[in-house]
């Protein structure tokens, strides 16, 4: 990682998002100026002491698009990410291919999705053609080659802070996973990890590539899930100057990032039908085209996917390739759920708690024996991702010495151990009934007034999450003309 912060231009005129940004993007990892607007910021004319702007403004053609449009016509080398209030697919396709690095929904995007997308905004941006050449130009000796093997930023690593730690555990279950990563680990077979969400699919990955002949090389991440489906390819391999309207410049996809490292497409089961012909090129035959090219590329890249779908049932339901099904499993690994392996949670929550009060400096020493007991008991439909938010709001609460988890900082009630199995797929039925029958109430109408998302007592944007994740279709519930 780099010794100095990463310099970020923050512009927003919301003084609330703005304190939030500051909070999330503290130092000694990031140091943050906040403007309102690009004139409030003479020094951005040219943008020498900035490595990354968070474009928090409305993309209006006189507001947010006009500032994107000034920032790359005066740098067009410089990474910036768009914060937007709304799901827009055509602003944020409008937003890529005016050369913006990334496009978040705030209502989507926590902390650690806005931490990652920075960084990864600014370590693509230390490999990007137009500065590499500008590099080999001004040392007159090295090529562009050898200047990539010496960026020494292009580590697409979680903060520490957020993601604390390795893969912890005493389970023989956890036990098992961490042997076929150790034998796996120094192949290049291709791995695919299949578990619940929350369960640390990608913490796994990233062991995977740490312990690899590829581990001096990038690990590059693809949340499949949070792209638009316009977008995907593009992402994954790049495009070409004019390959699509608004396609300003080229766009280096991140398989070429990932050269010499490992690509992590994670919920790879969100993969469109085209996407994933391209991506069964790349693992049988290890070359691509840029979106709009016609030059084929080497792909370098060891490939690590992760689904928390049962992509066996999608293969038979036609959803999900056979061939790209058999190609990514080469190796796999199934994570277990944490209900199913509670003697890992007292580890879990130590490690948790010691990480929490460091931060939030309290002298916290313990764990009171009646809130272990709840812990250990709960179910966590969560996995661990859902502990270590529980554990963390017990140490933001906790005022002694010891830490003390309430009843109600569980959002569920606990389960017992027999039924917990149960549980998710329960919910997530009575989920999917509950939106078909909003659906089937509007005629199919999603947003508006008597649309489903009213009906339900949800933003439109999150029910559009909720068909994706369900795969259900509107149009099935629209009258037939």
């Amino acid at each position: 990682m780099p010794n100095s912060p990463i310099h970020v231009l923050l512009i927003a005129t919301n003084p609330t998002d703005v304190q939030r940004i500051q909070n999330i993007l503290t130092a000694p990892s990031f140091d943050v100026t906040a403007v309102e607007r690009l004139s409030d910021s003479p020094a951005v004319l040219h943008l020498t002491h900035i490595d990354a702007i968070l474009l928090d403004l409305p993309l209006t053609e006189n507001c947010g698009a006009e500032t994107l449009r000034i920032i790359m016509e005066r740098a067009p080398g410089i990474a910036v990410v768009v914060l937007s209030e709304k799901a827009d697919e055509q602003a944020a396709l409008r937003a890529i291919a005016q050369g913006a690095q990334d496009y978040l929904i705030k209502e989507e995007a926590d902390a650690l999705t806005i931490v990652r997308s920075i960084r990864y905004a600014f370590e693509r941006n230390h490999v990007s053609e137009i500065r590499l050449r500008a590099l080999a130009e001004n040392s007159g000796r090295k090529r562009v080659e050898e200047l990539v093997d010496e960026n020494v930023f292009l580590r697409n690593e979680i903060d520490e802070r957020l993601l604390m730690g390795s893969v912890i555990g005493v389970s023989h279950a956890i036990r098992s996973v961490l042997s076929n990563v150790d034998k796996v680990a120094p192949t290049d077979a291709t791995v695919l990890i299949a578990g619940e969400t929350g369960t640390g699919k990608e913490l796994i990955a990233r062991e995977i590539h740490r312990r690899s002949q590829r581990a001096g090389g990038p690990v590059i991440a693809v949340h499949s899930a949070a792209l638009p489906v316009s977008l995907i390819a593009s992402e994954l391999f790049g495009h070409e100057r004019g390959a699509f309207t608004g396609a300003m410049q080229r766009r280096i996809g991140r398989f070429e990032l990932a050269s010499r490292g490992t690509i992590f497409l994670d919920e790879v089961g969100e993969l469109p039908g085209e996407v994933q012909v391209t991506l069964l090129r790349v693992l049988q035959e290890r070359t691509f085209e840029r979106v709009g090219g016609t030059q084929t590329l080497r792909a370098n890249a060891r490939v690590i996917a992760a689904t928390n779908r049962d992509l066996m049932k999608m293969v038979s339901e036609g959803t999900f390739r056979n061939d790209l099904f058999y190609r990514l499993s080469v190796f796999p690994i199934q994570i277990p759920p944490l209900r199913e392996r509670r003697e890992d949670i007292p580890p879990l929550v130590e490690h948790f708690t010691k990480a929490f009060a460091s931060r939030s400096d309290k002298p916290i020493t313990r764990i009171s024996q009646g809130s272990m007991a709840r812990l250990v008991e709960y179910a966590w439909p969560g996995n661990v991702r859902e502990l270590e938010n529980v554990i963390e709001r017990a140490v933001i609460l906790s005022s002694g010495p010891a830490l003390v988890v309430a009843p109600a900082l569980f959002p569920r009630q606990p389960v017992h151990a027999s039924r917990g199995g149960a549980l998710p797929l329960r919910l997530a039925e009575i989920e999917k009934s509950a939106i078909e029958q909003a659906l089937s109430g509007s005629g199919g109408k999603v947003g508006g007034s008597a649309g489903a998302a009213e009906r339900l007592g949800i933003r439109p944007t999150t029910l559009y999450s909720k068909l994706r994740k369900h795969r259900i279709d509107p149009a099935r519930f629209r009258p037939s003309p």
